[in-house]
């Protein structure tokens, strides 16, 4: 159902483009972004340790993939409006010990969630086609499933509950180079902060003739980007300037 949402969204993004580009004074801007998600401790992103006796795993964020549609809406000289809608997907790796039996494994696993971000962004000129842009603000996100997965050997699982909604904070911040007729290209780096955790992570370890053994936390989700951006060349109709640099 998500997938089919997440579409129809895009279509109308483009829509709004075709549409905004009749008009004289366009001052709306269309484009895509590709936002790698990175496995760093920063800003409270670092791994999740969970315990229970001499049973032990380390939960860390791997390389993630945030892509999608964009709009922004631009209300005044230095004040504009963003939106449009992302496909997420965060990755996890999560390594297992037991003391006891001297067993340790690791195993992957991903979640895949659907994001739509409102922000208010302020941008100040730096020279005649060049920008610094800061921008914050809230997204909904839903998630598609749970997700359950074994480890090399089998002798491990983890069963991560996700929230299906949730809000999380957005701050951004970057620089983006404006052409005449090539479009607008930008760099920057973004902290997604949700308000709750993304879901319950429960870790079994389950062998014969073992008792089973249970480690649970909660998976915090949030993480930091490099934010890729390219937005469309608007054309201008004869007659209007370009006032865009």
């Amino acid at each position: 159902m998500l997938k089919y949402i997440f579409i129809l969204i895009l279509c109308a993004c483009s829509f709004t483009k075709r549409s905004w580009t009749q008009k004289k004074n366009n001052d709306t801007r269309f484009g895509f972004q590709y936002k790698p998600v990175l496995p760093v401790s920063f800003f409270n992103v670092k791994p999740l340790e969970l315990t229970n006796g001499d049973f032990s795993s380390t939960v860390n964020q791997q390389l993630g993939h945030n892509i999608g549609a964009l709009i922004r809406w631009n209300l005044m000289k230095r004040f504009s409006l963003e939106s449009g809608v992302n496909y997420v997907r965060r990755n996890f790796k999560f390594e297992t010990n037991v003391n006891s039996s001297n067993r340790s494994d690791k195993g992957e696993f991903g979640i895949v969630g659907y994001e739509i971000p409102i922000k208010a962004a302020v941008n100040v000129q730096l020279s005649r086609s060049s920008y610094l842009w800061v921008s914050t603000g809230l997204a909904t996100n839903w998630i598609a499933s749970d997700v359950a997965t074994e480890t090399t050997e089998s002798n491990f699982y983890q069963v991560t509950y996700t929230k299906k909604l949730n809000i999380a904070y957005l701050a951004n911040v970057g620089y983006e180079f404006a052409t005449r007729d090539k479009g607008n290209f930008y760099i920057g780096a973004s902290l997604n902060t949700p308000f709750n955790a993304i879901g319950l992570i429960d870790i079994h370890y389950d062998e014969f003739n073992v008792q089973n053994q249970l480690l649970t936390g909660e998976l915090l989700g949030n993480y930091l980007t490099l934010d890729l951006r390219y937005f469309f060349h608007e054309r201008k109709e004869k007659g209007i300037p370009k006032n865009d640099l």
